[in-house]
């Protein structure tokens, strides 16, 4: 549902001219009611290049998680041609962004004040690593492959994160990540049909699956249909480079 966070060919990848979403995520309310929560919006517009297309788009995300208050801010611009075969689609992209981490509302073990038998956060964290701010850039890129026999479509792609291996405020550099997806829609009838779809990231020692399928009710040519559909998540294996931007 955020295109540009998939597979930064993506952009454009749609019907019409412009596009624009937003996705609001609030989890863990068990643990905090308000600590860890997601916003992103992303548009995206399509311009005709002959019979080629070129895409731009915009996408924000503020992530905040856990009671130290680590914040996440990410500003991305996404660039993506889109050349036209017959019934192919051939898709490149590249996405380069602006990141913010900030952490305002930490305690660290050296800032335990037997005193007060507390935690005095005017006390020095003795954490050398640790910046209360710090901002870097990051570059994205991606390919996509697409096929619409009658009205048929299937879609493969492959993405590459952090391919200029950024290094956070504190001392953490992000190593690649691999986004491989693939997506399709199946036609049952004029009212009906199926968009299965699956996603395998990998991240050093940490992989993730993602398997499910959509069930659109109306006319894919009408402008009002409803989907509803189900997924199943994995964690193949490894938490050891845990990536912040998601």
């Amino acid at each position: 549902m955020s295109p540009q966070t998939l597979n930064p060919s993506q952009v454009g990848a749609f019907r019409g001219t412009l596009k624009a979403g937003a996705l609001y995520r609030n989890q863990w309310r068990s643990i905090d009611a308000n600590n860890f929560r997601t916003i992103t919006g992303y548009a995206s517009r399509k311009f005709v290049a002959g019979s080629d297309y070129v895409a731009l788009g915009l996408m924000g995300t503020s992530d905040q998680a856990g009671p130290g208050n680590y914040q996440f801010n990410q500003a991305a611009f996404t660039g993506a041609y889109h050349k036209k075969m017959g019934p192919h689609v051939l898709r490149g992209g590249l996405q380069a962004g602006l990141i913010s981490n900030s952490i305002n509302d930490a305690t660290f073990p050296a800032q335990y004040d037997n005193d007060i038998g507390g935690f005095n956060p005017d006390l020095p964290n003795q954490e050398g690593r640790i910046a209360s701010n710090t901002a870097y850039f990051d570059l994205n890129t991606g390919i996509s492959w697409q096929f619409s026999p009658a009205n048929w479509q299937f879609t493969v792609g492959q993405a590459f994160y952090h391919i200029n291996q950024p290094v956070q405020g504190y001392e953490w550099q992000l190593a690649p990540r691999f986004v491989s997806h693939a997506r399709a829609q199946i036609p049952l009838s004029n009212a009906v049909g199926l968009q299965p779809s699956a996603v395998f990231k990998q991240q050093n020692q940490a992989t993730e699956f993602l398997i499910g399928s959509m069930v659109r009710i109306g006319s894919l040519g009408e402008p009002l249909n409803f989907r509803i559909g189900s997924y199943y998540r994995d964690n193949l294996s490894g938490y050891g480079s845990r990536d912040l931007t998601e």
